[in-house]
């Protein structure tokens, strides 16, 4: 009685009540609303709170125009935990008073579905029994999706990864006109003014739609919250974590010192911890989505593997719970928005670095930033020494405001205008 109670709750839509659609159209969004068709299992992943259940309601709302309400079923098990075949049961015989055989063309939206263990036996039963039934999943941990996808739903499964606002969707959150993206030429629109003064709050608040409406003081704690609850709720559940005090220990490090090398054996040295344990607690924190790593840019792909990598927060905001640099939370902003366009490392040699490489498909990007005012010529110099080994490449200095279309350079909130 408690479960089905609880189906009802979080289906107000039975009973005839509006879903709340006061929401900014996500960038991934069309994309995933164009498989709604397709017999094939997709998957959302994203951190926690950056804007996944959200996003589901948006579509579901989409589906209501032409699909019975009944017909549209969502339950998230960060609410309530419970087994997927107890659920789908209570749903179609208790609720549809029907069979999963006969129900007709069904959605189910199964949300944080990372929290149920063997949830990937179960979605994939009734995919393989049921090709009028849609399942729409989220999860706050790739690890555990991809190992669902990899092997129960090997071959059925289409996954799409949403980040936290990018500064294109934060303008529209702000209903400011965006231009159409051109990557390469980054025109200037004529309200960038107005583009400008929105990128200082951006800037400052970061990119988790939650806390967008709240001053200062209670965007921190906020944020603290909800680090609390990804460290010590989302990670440890899932995985063996033994030391949550180190995990977070090591987060607020790499929050710190955004987008510098690591070296694991320092900071096994400095955290009074094994190698292997720093080594396995970074691979959860990337997991969930709370970090993002850059690998040495090298030809040779296992060269990568054996060079030290840079770590970022997954949001830039964390760099601000830690006083960070400013030209560290620029980096930061400049990787996790060209990362969403391809594969992302940095490239270093005995003399210079340059802070982004970018890859797409044959293309090869270099970003060195310098968010300051006045850039001179040593500013160029890791560029121009990767051009001479790079020739086809193109290169880019970002700065604070200064543009100079001839020589590539772009302030950084132009370049993210255009991503």
């Amino acid at each position: 009685m408690k479960l089905l109670k609880e189906i009802e709750r979080q289906n107000p839509w039975w009973r005839h009540k509006d879903v709340t659609d006061d929401t900014v159209e996500r960038d991934i969004e069309q994309k995933i609303v164009s498989e709604l068709s397709e017999h094939i299992v997709t998957g959302i992943t994203g951190v926690r709170r950056c804007g996944k259940s959200t996003l589901l309601k948006r579509i579901l709302k989409k589906l209501l125009k032409d699909i019975a309400p009944e017909n549209i079923l969502y339950f998230s098990f960060d609410i309530e935990k419970c087994e997927i075949r107890e659920l789908l049961d209570k749903y179609f015989n208790e609720i549809r008073r029907t069979t999963a055989e006969d129900a007709g063309e069904t959605f189910i939206f199964l949300d944080e579905v990372q929290k149920i263990d063997g949830w990937s036996d179960h979605v994939k039963a009734y995919y393989d029994s049921y090709e009028h039934i849609k399942f729409i999943i989220t999860g706050s941990s790739s690890a555990n999706i991809r190992k669902g996808s990899g092997e129960s739903l090997v071959g059925r499964m289409s996954l799409h990864h949403l980040t936290t606002f990018s500064f294109r969707e934060y303008l529209r959150y702000c209903d400011i006109s965006v231009p159409e993206k051109e990557f390469g030429e980054f025109p200037v629109p004529n309200n960038a003014d107005e583009i400008k003064t929105k990128f200082l709050d951006y800037f400052e608040i970061g990119g988790f739609p939650g806390l967008f409406n709240f001053d200062e003081t209670t965007r921190i704690e906020r944020l603290r919250d909800m680090i609390d609850l990804a460290l010590y709720r989302d990670i440890v559940d899932i995985f063996d974590i033994q030391r949550p005090e180190l995990l977070e220990g090591l987060f607020k490090v790499i929050s710190s010192n955004s987008g510098g090398i690591v070296n694991y054996n320092n900071l096994s040295r400095d955290l009074d911890a094994e190698y292997r344990t720093i080594k396995k607690y970074i691979e959860e924190l990337e997991s969930s989505f709370l970090i993002g790593i850059s690998r040495r840019f090298e030809e040779n792909r296992l060269k990568q593997y054996r060079k030290r990598p840079k770590i970022y927060p997954g949001d830039h905001s964390f760099c601000l719970l830690e006083n960070t640099s400013t030209g560290r939370v620029a980096e930061t902003i400049a990787f996790n928005h060209l990362s969403t366009l391809g594969s992302c490392g940095y490239w270093k040699n005995n003399k210079n670095e340059i802070d982004v490489i970018l890859k797409e498909q044959d293309n090869i990007y270099a970003f060195e930033i310098k968010y300051k005012e006045g850039i001179s010529g040593r500013d160029r110099s890791g560029l121009e020494t990767f051009s001479e080994r790079y020739p086809e490449s193109e290169r880019y200095l970002v700065t604070k405001n200064e543009l100079e279309r001839d020589l590539k350079i772009v302030p950084l909130w132009l370049l993210l205008l255009h991503i």
